[in-house]
C-alpha cells in the first residue's frame, strides 16, 4: 500500500521530501498536503488506501502487543529486534525457527540451514546460481 501510494505520487511529480519515512509521524503534514493536490479521483482513492495502510499498521500493533503478553522476550529476540524491519511478531517467529543459533557452526551454515542462502552449481569451468534454498519449515511440509 505504502508503494501504490508513493507510485501514485510520483505520477504526478509530486514527493515527500525531507523525511526518513515518507510515511512516519513527522511527514503526515507533507504527505496530506501531497495528496490534496491529486485530480479528484486519484485523490480519493489515494485517501482510501491511507485509510486502509492505517487499518492495516493498527492491527499489526494489537497483534504485537497480544505477542508480548504471550511470548517472553528473550535477549535473542530482543537482538533480533535490533534489526530494521524486524518487530515483535517476526523477531519470534524467527528465534523459534532458528532455536539454539548455537549448533550452526557458523554464519554460512545457518544462512544455509534458513534457505537464504542461494545455491550454487560448480561443474568445471561453469558456474550456475540457482534459487534460494527451501527453507526450515518448507521442509517440515
Amino acid at each position: 500500500m505504502k508503494n501504490r501510494i508513493q507510485a501514485t505520487l510520483s505520477k504526478y511529480g509530486l514527493v515527500v521530501e525531507g523525511f526518513s519515512d515518507p510515511h512516519g509521524k513527522r511527514a503526515r503534514a507533507e504527505m496530506s498536503r501531497q495528496i490534496a493536490r491529486l485530480p479528484e479521483q486519484t485523490r480519493h482513492v489515494t485517501e482510501m488506501l491511507r485509510e486502509q495502510l492505517e487499518f492495516v499498521e493498527r492491527q499489526i500493533r494489537e497483534q504485537e502487543q497480544r505477542l508480548k503478553a504471550l511470548v517472553r522476550i528473550t535477549p535473542e529476540i530482543e537482538l533480533l529486534m535490533s534489526l530494521p524491519g524486524i518487530g515483535v511478531i517476526l523477531g519470534s517467529v524467527c528465534a523459534l525457527e532458528i532455536g539454539d543459533a548455537g549448533r550452526f557452526p557458523s554464519a554460512e551454515h545457518l544462512a544455509a540451514c534458513a534457505g537464504t542462502a542461494p545455491r550454487v552449481h560448480s561443474s568445471g569451468d561453469k558456474t550456475r546460481y540457482g534459487g534460494q534454498a527451501r527453507t526450515i519449515s518448507q521442509r517440515r511440509r
